[in-house]
């Protein structure tokens, strides 16, 4: 009867676990269930999209990581493309580019100061006319102006390459009394490398101050230094799309300076300044010049190498009616065929002549010349003509395709079309 009793106690209790465990605990905690594997492929992590900053930053990391940054400020030896796609990137930036420069300038890091460097050197001129100052910020112009000033031009070549576009940049904001402060901190006087960033100083100032730079650009033209002075004069040069008000005064000035006593010292770039003035008057003031200077038996290079381009290869003038090409063609010949000029001269004259002028009359020339007593004239005469019969021949079939509508012109050299 014992037993019986234990037995069905026993049964009771194991029953009564049972019915605990299948209502379920009240005071306990379930275990969740596991997700199906369907749930678990909707579980991504969220979505952050990268800012315009977050991009740049790779761009400029990919060629710091991936390319050497030379001590000259260039970037070379990349592993794969990445000095194409971080060019491309900067000049898709446009103004917006100034600020992540900034910040590599003032990093104080070596490599990233000179990615820097490049970034204002080769891009921030060429794109300045396009720039909008309410773009810029003022922050970023006086940083730069800031870091150019500490710099020691004897021991780093940052402030060379950073120089013109930085005072570029601050005549932007109108910031004129720091940019020509700046430019008097780097006084000329006192070595070379200081006067380089000087002149770099007065270039980038001038490109946007313009006609606002024309009295100290004349200053600087003062000098006795022909560096100076031939920089003085690639200063109106840079300087796009003249006014009608900056093309008068900018040729009057030309047309002193190109007669003016010493001028050979500055390697014919006042001829060059003239060649972007009207043809009347102050193209014939160089046509007159380069007359004189074969009448003195000092005309030649580099004087000769600006000359070139006073009738442009293609036809943008009429070469045989034009009066200033007849001038320039009658010139060149007297030139090549006077044994009185050195034998280069004489060389330079004659390959100019059959390059500007493919036509019967220059092939009777050139046969004249091949006869010349001096072998190296004779040689080249006879070269020339020999191509000249395919060059005309071209040139009477893009006549025809012209007349025809279907010429499409090839792209032209630095210097061509006038």
């Amino acid at each position: 009867m014992t037993r019986l009793r234990s037995t069905l106690q026993t049964y009771a209790l194991f029953g009564l676990l049972v019915a605990v465990t299948a209502s379920g605990c009240q005071n306990c905690k379930r275990k969740p269930p596991a997700p199906k594997l369907e749930d678990t492929k909707e579980i991504t992590e969220p979505v952050v999209e990268e800012t315009q900053a977050d991009i740049t930053e790779k761009r400029f990391q990919a060629v710091l990581d991936n390319c050497e940054l030379t001590s000259s400020n260039r970037i070379k030896n990349c592993q794969n493309d990445e000095y194409n796609e971080f060019i491309e990137y900067v000049r898709s930036q446009g103004a917006n580019i100034v600020t992540p420069t900034t910040e590599a300038l003032l990093s104080g890091k070596v490599k990233k100061q000179r990615l820097a460097a490049q970034i204002l050197r080769d891009f921030i001129p060429s794109i300045l006319h396009t720039m909008d100052p309410s773009h810029l910020a003022e922050g970023d112009v006086r940083a730069l102006l800031g870091k150019l000033q500490e710099q020691n031009p004897t021991t780093s070549n940052i402030a060379l390459d950073t120089a013109r576009p930085i005072l570029a940049l601050t005549s932007v904001m109108g910031m004129e009394e720091e940019a020509r402060n700046t430019i008097k901190q780097f006084d000329p006087s006192i070595n070379k490398a200081t006067m380089w960033v000087h002149l770099q100083a007065i270039k980038g100032y001038s490109l946007h101050a313009r006609l606002g730079a024309f009295d100290l650009i004349k200053e600087t033209f003062k000098s006795d230094v022909p560096e100076m002075q031939v920089a003085a004069v690639e200063a109106i040069i840079d300087i796009p799309n003249w006014t009608k008000e900056e093309s008068q005064r900018f040729c009057e000035w030309g047309g002193e300076i190109l007669v003016q006593e010493g001028a050979d010292k500055l390697k014919g770039i006042p001829a060059q300044l003239m060649l972007r003035c009207d043809r009347d008057p102050w193209q014939k003031k160089v046509m007159d010049e380069a007359e004189k200077r074969e009448k003195n038996l000092t005309y030649g290079r580099p004087f000769a190498d600006h000359f070139r381009f006073i009738c442009p290869k293609v036809d943008e003038y009429d070469g045989r009616t034009d009066e200033i090409c007849k001038r320039q063609y009658a010139l060149l010949l007297r030139v090549s065929q006077n044994p009185k000029f050195s034998v280069k001269e004489r060389k330079y004259a004659l390959a100019m002549m059959a390059d500007r002028w493919p036509d019967e009359e220059t092939v009777k020339a050139l046969e004249s010349l091949s006869q010349d007593s001096n072998t190296e004239i004779s040689d080249l005469a006879k070269t020339m003509k020999s191509k000249m019969a395919t060059r005309i021949k071209a040139l009477a079939e893009d006549k025809a395709r012209k007349e025809r509508g279907d010429y499409t012109p090839p792209p032209q050299g630095p210097g061509e079309g006038g």
